[in-house]
């Protein structure tokens, strides 16, 4: 019934390395479904911070977090992760560090998209509307249809530090 996505702006506990550490745990995912853009994704936490070092913008949000998640049986493990490298093809995503980690440790098949927030190229932090918000879940919806995967009805948000969207 497609995918349901919801971000949140790196408040996550430990930062990103502590987001690092968990998305790779054992039994969670493998390793042909974990991708770096711009990053090694076995030390994507340190490329990050790395490059805030380089801008000398080290403090407030550390990252995004993206998580695109898919109905039981929607969808394979490597749909999903081919579906995640699409969306970061969105220009929004141009010039910044990024991984995708594919988790298959539930029912739902889900991706985990972390996004550095200052940007490998231009020194600029990673800024988000509404509007711009509402164009990523349109963009991941037509990645979605390219697999047979119809669009997720909406659903109202769920509390202040997420919202499901479709």
């Amino acid at each position: 019934m497609g995918a349901i996505i919801k971000a949140s702006n790196g408040g996550s506990k430990g930062g990103t390395a502590g987001l690092e550490k968990y998305l790779k745990q054992e039994g969670k995912t493998e390793q042909t479904l974990m991708y770096g853009q711009d990053c090694d994704v076995k030390n994507f936490a340190k490329d990050f911070e790395m490059t805030k070092n380089i801008y000398e913008k080290t403090g407030g949000r550390q990252h995004t977090h993206f998580i695109q998640s898919w109905r039981p049986g929607e969808i394979t493990p490597g749909q999903a992760h081919e579906i995640g490298k699409e969306f970061l093809q969105n220009n929004k995503f141009k010039g910044f560090q990024a991984v995708i980690i594919t988790h298959i440790d539930r029912e739902h098949i889900h991706n985990h998209i972390v996004i550095n927030s200052v940007n490998l190229e231009t020194g600029l932090k990673y800024h988000q509307t509404k509007n711009e918000y509402q164009q990523l879940k349109d963009f991941s919806n037509e990645i979605n249809l390219k697999y047979g995967i119809e669009k997720e009805p909406k659903i109202a948000k769920t509390g202040k530090h997420n919202s499901k969207i479709t």
